[in-house]
């Protein structure tokens, strides 16, 4: 379960000028959760928490730098109360947590694995290293360790769209579709399991289903990826017109035509060579930074039941 000593980090929400890099690829996203960049943190014990004294054990001085924003001092104290006791939850969490703020997934992905060895039934342990290795390309690893979350957490739909995408990554898109069909009885209005599901129909050869599917969340004024990807959709299945009419909802003239053209690089490939790029199809796209994916973002967001509807 959640901690109060745990923190919240994520990307900023999208916005429509930053669209077209992130849908020129089918993206699916990982449990569909954005948060303000600001970090949150809450010690343990209140507000007399905060005011540890730097010269406290090493797990104090974690908390003292954490709490005023330094998470690279923070990481430094809590592996070395980690190191000097290894056996011990809180330091291997309050690590990975401050690794995940600093970006260093691969560093956050191995203290995650610490903490769930520890702890075997903490949910939160595996739900993020599951979202951590299937930004490291692992999808089949993220499964075991996503489904071992959802024993844990049973019910939450958000943990069903990110069991779906790493099938989906697997090429399994039968099983992704089950998981976010699933998700959706949980959470009918959840726009990212819709999202996620129409992509899936559409790699799974169901241009009508995965239209129809899209269709329906594409006329809410929110669901600005939900139109850009039926937009892209029409555009890989050779439609332009109704893809640039789609478009266009959301994106400036020039921003569509270069959008368009993309999608014509895509659809170029065919769909076998298409269905050989696994990650980059899901929009997995790793760069030089610690292995992040550029374009799906881990979300290290407080673990709690989603509210039906809550993306």
């Amino acid at each position: 379960m959640h901690s109060p000593n745990t923190i919240a980090v994520t990307a900023p929400r999208l916005r429509c000028h930053c669209l077209l890099p992130l849908l020129g690829a089918l993206a699916l996203t990982v449990g569909g959760c954005t948060i303000a960049q600001t970090q949150a943190f809450q010690p343990g014990a209140g507000a007399a928490a905060a005011a540890v004294p730097a010269f406290g054990s090493p797990l104090q001085k974690g908390d003292a730098a954490r709490s005023r924003g330094d998470f690279a001092a923070a990481a430094a104290d809590y592996r070395s109360a980690h190191q000097a006791d290894p056996k011990v939850l809180p330091p291997a969490m309050r690590l990975a947590e401050s690794l995940l703020a600093l970006k260093d997934y691969a560093a956050a992905a191995a203290a995650y694995g610490d903490a769930a060895t520890l702890a075997p039934k903490n949910a939160e342990a595996h739900w993020r290293l599951g979202e951590l290795l299937l930004l490291d390309n692992k999808p089949a690893d993220a499964v075991e360790q996503l489904k071992t979350a959802l024993t844990l957490r049973p019910g939450d739909a958000r943990l069903y769209n990110a069991i779906g995408v790493a099938y989906g990554l697997l090429g399994r898109y039968d099983l992704a579709e089950s998981n976010f069909t699933v998700g959706l009885r949980i959470a009918p209005d959840h726009i990212p399991l819709r999202d996620n599901l129409g992509l899936t129909q559409f790699l799974a050869g169901d241009f009508a289903g995965a239209t129809t599917t899209l269709s329906a969340v594409a006329k809410l004024p929110q669901a600005i990826r939900s139109r850009q990807n039926l937009a892209m959709i029409y555009a890989l299945h050779g439609d332009m017109e109704k893809a640039r009419e789609t478009a266009r909802h959301d994106l400036d003239p020039a921003a569509v035509e270069a959008a368009l053209a993309y999608y014509r690089t895509l659809a170029a490939k065919g769909p076998a060579v298409l269905a050989k790029e696994g990650a980059a199809l899901f929009g997995v796209h790793f760069s030089a930074d610690a292995g992040v994916a550029r374009n799906a973002q881990v979300a290290a967001r407080p673990i709690a039941p989603a509210p039906a509807g809550a993306p």
